[in-house]
């Protein structure tokens, strides 16, 4: 073989080599299918996010706001594994029911031998392991908050609770809150309605059926505190029919 002829056959087989390179990965059209998935419940943008990892290097999506829905070509078994996501995402918005009780706690005159009145629950529990050694119960309610909506609950005349409930991790056991924050209404002379005093305003993540106690003082040196004991349980879910493709 002469060399002309040897270079020649070199490069038609790297021209080959090359397109098999660039065909190897990417699937014939003809295997891709197409299909709509309706979004319920959630936001499109956030399907978008969960489903975008999971489309194949041939694959592509369009979505279309206005009909809460987004539409995949791609492999078949890629398809079935976003449409499996979407459904295990996709979810109407759970309940949580809150169980709420503000307590004041006041440290005693070292001086003082007037013995504290019976507790139980979470006043025993505060008086015997901190250094409050008076707890007492201001108000206590319950309500049933849904995940994306705040909601707002009073406790007595005192205080009231303002929170949000951000998501519901039911396999793991976990309510997530982006906002939780309690306040003290303040009534000033003359004044019709109530002031709102904020006492703490934070992100809190409860665990399912589990008793979480927040508290809080003016400084490490006073002598009283308010405390809050939170419960949250979520609440069973009912049954969801599939949304039909369009």
């Amino acid at each position: 073989m002469t060399p002309g002829l040897r270079a020649r056959v070199a490069a038609a087989a790297a021209l080959v080599l090359a397109a098999l390179a660039m065909t190897a990965g990417a699937a014939p059209d003809e295997q891709l299918t197409t299909r709509l998935f309706s979004i319920r419940f959630k936001p499109v943008e956030d399907v978008v996010l969960l489903i975008e990892p999971a489309i194949g290097d041939g694959g592509s999506y369009t979505v279309q706001p206005r009909l809460r829905a987004v539409t995949v070509r791609d492999m078949p078994a890629n398809l079935a594994r976003i449409g499996d996501l979407i459904a295990g995402f996709d979810q109407p918005p759970r309940s949580v029911r809150l169980v709420i009780q503000v307590l004041r706690a006041t440290q005693a005159d070292p001086a003082s031998t007037r013995k504290g009145e019976e507790l139980s629950g979470v006043p025993s529990l505060l008086r015997d392991v901190t250094k409050w050694s008076e707890v007492s119960v201001l108000g206590s309610a319950s309500m049933v908050g849904v995940e994306g909506a705040q909601s707002t609950l009073s406790i007595g005349e005192e205080f009231r609770v303002r929170f949000r409930v951000d998501t519901v991790a039911e396999r793991q056991g976990v309510v997530k809150f982006d906002r939780f924050a309690l306040d003290r209404l303040v009534r000033d002379p003359g004044a019709a309605t109530p002031r709102a005093v904020p006492i703490w305003d934070t992100v809190v993540n409860l665990r399912n059926n589990q008793q979480l106690l927040l508290g809080a003082t003016s400084s490490q040196e006073s002598r009283r505190a308010v405390f809050l004991s939170v419960t949250a349980t979520i609440e069973p879910a009912g049954p969801v029919r599939p949304a039909e493709e369009p």
